[in-house]
């Protein structure tokens, strides 16, 4: 991670966008081209989970990196009182979604939730994973308003954050829409056409993941790339005072 850091935030994003890219078009146009189906290698478990996974779990490193750049990595005392402490927590956030990625946690509450009370599935309940994903971002929201006074150093990472969050929520709507063809079959669409409708959207709701991980990944990375920056010029001004007391003593 430390010689990666050398490379400017902006070419390391416009870098990870155009790969991202082309390797979701890649996935959408093989899935179609032998499958008959854009989704083929987006749906679970397939490269392109593997590859969020990987997204998620590389911000939950970069996250961790500036917590250990501003506290020395230290749990002592009441760090969890710390400004500071929302680096952990992100850390801690990005790793629960990469594992639930994987695993696919909110889908399980999902039916664990009908199973326990016995309920039949409707469109609406149907959707209960949808608005759990919905919950995560809430959550990830009011810890980052929780903790301003910390991430305000960091405004430069802001625009990537509120770009992520942005396609996260499109992600969502399209993740609902495609659910069931109820809402395709209201609007008049024969059900072969919703369930066609239905594959090349749930590719482009893969997409739009990818590139809002894309979009976090160069958040975090910028905020390390800052930290880092912040901490040579500290330690500029370190070497500075011991220059001056140096020049006072002769």
């Amino acid at each position: 991670m430390l010689n990666i850091l050398t490379i400017p935030p902006t070419k390391l994003l416009f870098s990870l966008v155009y790969v991202d890219l082309l390797t979701v078009l890649l996935a959408i146009g093989l899935g179609f081209a032998l499958h008959q189906n854009p989704t083929a290698y987006t749906g679970e478990g397939e490269p392109i989970t593997w590859l969020s996974f990987a997204h998620l779990l590389v911000t939950s490193t970069l996250s961790w990196e500036v917590f250990s750049r501003r506290t020395g990595g230290s749990l002592r005392g009441n760090v969890w009182r710390s400004p500071t402490f929302v680096w952990l927590l992100i850390a801690l956030g990005f790793l629960f979604l990469a594992i639930d990625e994987i695993v696919a946690i909110h889908e399980s509450i999902d039916h664990l939730f009908h199973r326990t009370f016995q309920i039949q599935e409707t469109g609406l309940t149907d959707r209960l994973d949808d608005v759990i994903m919905l919950g995560y971002g809430l959550t990830g929201v009011g810890v980052l308003y929780a903790y301003r006074c910390e991430l305000v150093r960091y405004k430069s990472a802001l625009p990537l954050v509120i770009c992520g969050f942005a396609l996260f929520v499109l992600m969502g709507l399209l993740d609902a829409l495609v659910n069931r063809d109820d809402v395709f079959l209201f609007l008049g669409i024969s059900k072969e056409g919703s369930y066609a409708l239905a594959r090349w959207i749930g590719g482009v709701e893969e997409g739009l993941k990818i590139l809002a991980e894309a979009a976090l990944i160069g958040a975090t990375y910028t905020c390390v790339f800052l930290t880092q920056e912040n901490g040579k010029v500290s330690h500029g001004r370190a070497d500075a005072q011991e220059d001056n007391e140096d020049r006072r003593r002769d």
